[in-house]
């Protein structure tokens, strides 16, 4: 786990430092709905030296101790422009944890949707084949 170029916020599986626009600025006694409330459909989510990824949808795992994120590259020409991220609250810190990148929506939506421990009924997409 390493610092973030954001203050209360870590990165884990994330190699480049990043910065993460939404993070609240405290801790307070429900932090991941306070994190979720600052998130917006279209708002930066991440940002480093290589470009932003935006918000798509955000939503709690079953226990609510994570906040799944999934985004969309803002460059045009990325190659998986699709993110999947999971924030947790650890230690007074809001730790980022990559999932996983996606060439396709579909793919993202897919593993979004099971990370909730939600029901997935849409078909395959490349993103089970790669």
């Amino acid at each position: 786990m390493h610092k973030t170029l954001t203050p209360g916020a870590a990165q884990r599986d994330w190699r480049t430092p990043t910065e993460f626009p939404c993070t609240p600025q405290e801790v307070t006694q429900n932090p991941l709905l306070a994190y979720i409330d600052n998130m917006k459909a279209g708002a930066v989510f991440s940002r480093n030296q290589y470009g932003s990824s935006l918000v798509v949808n955000s939503g709690f795992s079953e226990d609510k101790q994570s906040l799944y994120v999934m985004t969309e590259s803002s460059e045009a020409d990325a190659i998986k422009p699709y993110t999947l991220a999971k924030i947790t609250c650890e230690d007074g810190l809001f730790v980022h944890t990559s999932i996983s990148t996606f060439l396709s929506k579909e793919g993202s939506e897919k593993q979004f949707a099971l990370a909730q421990g939600l029901e997935w009924t849409g078909g395959n997409s490349i993103d089970d084949y790669c």
